[in-house]
């Protein structure tokens, strides 16, 4: 059950590993980090106090869960790094979408009320479009990415498929390659 008075946050590239996973099952090895993941609060008055040590490097989670009911037998940490990326660029974007239709309706408004040209663009709507844009550009780039202490080693067969799968220049090189030592991409 979910501890509301123990507070809460939300998690992505800039989050050490430390304060990831609170809540979920995690397999794969990472070395000296550790995560929340895998473990259960056992003092409802001090749910900071955690075992991490207990899940940490966890790489088979029988005799945690019923594996049989579930469609995979992990819960591959490098998926979950790649899944709290995809998500939280899913959101940024649909933002910056809502963002720009926003600020493009207030300065029609505007311009309508002070008989300006329809197509003019105020100061303060670029603002607004670039502050929105900005956000998502850092994402894109990883900046300010909490770097790895140790490498991160999950399923081999995600990692791979993973890399695979995206569009490759005249090189080889693509977005998608995982780095997994200090960042998660290369």
């Amino acid at each position: 059950m979910p501890l509301f008075h123990a507070g809460g946050f939300v998690t992505d590239h800039r989050s050490p590993l430390s304060q990831r996973w609170g809540g979920w099952y995690v397999t794969g090895t990472h070395g000296s980090q550790r995560h929340m993941g895998n473990v259960f609060v056992e003092d409802r008055d001090h749910p900071d106090v955690l075992d991490r040590d207990n899940g940490a490097t966890v790489t088979d989670l029988k005799g945690r869960i019923d594996i049989e009911s579930y469609l995979a037998p992990s819960r591959d940490i490098v998926v979950l790094m790649v899944l709290e990326h995809q998500t939280r660029m899913t959101n940024l974007i649909t933002r910056v979408g809502w963002e720009v239709r926003m600020a493009l309706s207030d300065q029609k408004a505007i311009n309508q009320a002070l008989k300006e040209p329809e197509d003019q663009i105020g100061d303060s709507t670029r603002r607004r479009i670039d502050n929105a844009a900005e956000s998502l550009l850092k994402d894109t780039l990883f900046a300010d990415e909490a770097l790895l202490q140790a490498p991160v080693k999950g399923s081999p067969s995600f990692a791979k498929e993973f890399q695979e799968q995206g569009p490759h220049d005249h090189a080889g090189r693509s977005h998608r390659e995982l780095d997994l030592t200090r960042r998660m991409f290369r």
